[in-house]
């Protein structure tokens, strides 16, 4: 892993952000993974793990995906390498700040989504625009 790996995983680690631990399972993701319990992303049946994930981040979709689950899922049967491991922290990094950039999004736009009122519907165009 070069320089920048080892910031991204200080950054995570340093931050608080999701941790992996590994319960004997040989960081394999088993069928019927993960599984989401109170902050928790099981990975297979001995229990290994990703803690910390925020609820609204496991449960967040982009295109139809709920995200975290589907990159795990996309990997069923594989071994998680530390790169692996890595990038799944994040993805969960990078969910949590698309989430909270959306909660300043629609604070700013208290009103979104605009209704568009047509004030003339009964009028014909030239009426209000000669």
């Amino acid at each position: 892993m070069g320089s920048s790996g080892c910031a991204i995983a200080s950054f995570l680690t340093d931050n608080g952000i999701t941790q992996y631990e590994d319960r004997a399972g040989n960081r394999v993701v088993d069928a019927g993974y993960p599984k989401y319990q109170q902050g928790d992303v099981i990975i297979n049946k001995k229990g290994d793990r990703f803690t910390g994930v925020p609820e609204n981040v496991w449960n967040f979709y982009v295109g139809g995906y709920q995200v975290c689950q589907k990159w795990l899922k996309d990997r069923k049967g594989r071994t998680l390498s530390d790169e692996d491991i890595l990038h799944y922290q994040r993805i969960v990094v990078a969910l949590q700040e698309t989430i909270e950039l959306m909660a300043k999004i629609d604070a700013a736009i208290p009103s979104f989504p605009i209704q568009l009122r047509f004030p003339f519907v009964n009028e014909s165009w030239s009426d209000k625009h000669i």
